[in-house]
């Protein structure tokens, strides 16, 4: 097989304090987060900062963006928007926020410490609707086709009219359910602490299938979900979307503390304690993966938004930018020879 070679990071921005949000990405923006609060705005073709603003981040929560604001959980117990183009604050709303933000068709969902989502109108933030899910939200919100999905640390997973908040479904895992909330075509994936990944009818509600896979980080795609476990050995393991079947499986190393997943159309990113390993989605074999300067044994999270033939990867001192090509496999993994006949 033939052995490609990665490309040098397109750029590398170190952060003096820890990051603990992001990367966050845009048409021309990377945003992330530090463990003091402060928001950054990065270009995405050099990785220059166009701006710095104390916004009181909660930490290790996510944050939102749109090509007009970038949205922020912050420990003053307020949702906010901040202007993307200078970092100046747009709004403030009150809300006590446990969750970090998502936007979708000009709103902003977030959940509360009191078990609800909120809808916020994202150029204003005033308020459009509130719904009740638990006495804590164990995961989500997530948006995917005009639907608001969150569940209830009662394992009961609720979908409402993301315009209106009206209650479309409700259904019932038989076991807790982790922060492991994903969408795909007309299908709701999430994990429960019981080590299952479970498929939700989007429109419905109805449960499609159950796979055991272990307690996983997912992340799905057009034609599989992918597992990635969460601890001990780290393992990737790519699901039939519409069966719940195994379609393969890979191991990234024998123990690992921290692990990541993330698909951008056929390539699949599994990081492992700092190290990333780059799949081929139908298949599971190998490409290159990008070479990562040792991290922190108290710190080795990495986290990675794939967009086009760029990996944007944070981990805890550094944000950059990796390209990735349009294809980082070799020719025989695709089933052709090496030179690609």
């Amino acid at each position: 097989m033939t052995t490609l070679l990665p490309s040098e990071p397109e750029w590398t921005v170190p952060v003096e304090t820890t990051l603990a949000a992001g990367p966050t990405t845009t048409r021309h923006a990377v945003y992330v987060g530090d463990t003091n609060g402060t928001v950054y705005a990065l270009d995405a073709a050099t990785g220059r900062t166009r701006w710095t603003h104390p916004a009181y981040l909660i930490p290790h929560t996510t944050l939102a963006a749109d090509d007009d604001s970038v949205f922020v959980s912050s420990q003053d117990h307020t949702v906010s928007a901040l202007d993307a183009a200078t970092g100046q604050p747009r709004w403030s709303t009150p809300l006590d926020p446990m969750t970090g933000p998502v936007t979708a068709n000009g709103l902003v969902f977030a959940a509360d410490h009191n078990g609800r989502i909120q809808a916020l109108d994202a150029a204003t933030g005033r308020p459009r609707w509130s719904a009740w899910v638990d006495k804590e939200v164990a995961a989500g919100p997530v948006v995917s086709h005009g639907t608001v999905i969150a569940a209830g640390q009662n394992g009961i997973v609720y979908a409402f009219n993301a315009a209106t908040g009206h209650a479309a479904w409700s259904a019932n895992i038989p076991a807790p359910v982790r922060n492991e909330l994903t969408t795909a075509g007309g299908t709701v994936f999430l994990s429960s602490k019981d080590g299952r990944v479970h498929a939700l009818d989007l429109a419905t509600g109805l449960i499609r299938w159950s796979a055991r896979t272990g307690i996983a980080h997912l992340t799905a795609g057009k034609a599989y979900v992918y597992a990635c476990t969460a601890r001990g050995k780290a393992v990737v393991v790519a699901l039939d979307a519409d069966t719940g079947e195994e379609r393969w499986h890979h191991a990234t190393s024998q123990h690992a503390s921290d692990t990541a997943i993330a698909v951008a159309g056929d390539t699949v990113y599994a990081a492992a304690d700092g190290e990333i390993d780059v799949l081929y989605a139908p298949t599971g074999e190998s490409g290159w993966g990008p070479d990562l300067p040792a991290l922190p044994k108290n710190n080795p999270h990495v986290s990675m938004a794939p967009v086009g033939g760029t990996l944007y990867v944070t981990t805890a001192h550094t944000a950059r930018a990796i390209h990735m090509g349009n294809d980082p496999f070799p020719a025989a993994v695709h089933g052709y020879g090496a030179a690609g006949q």
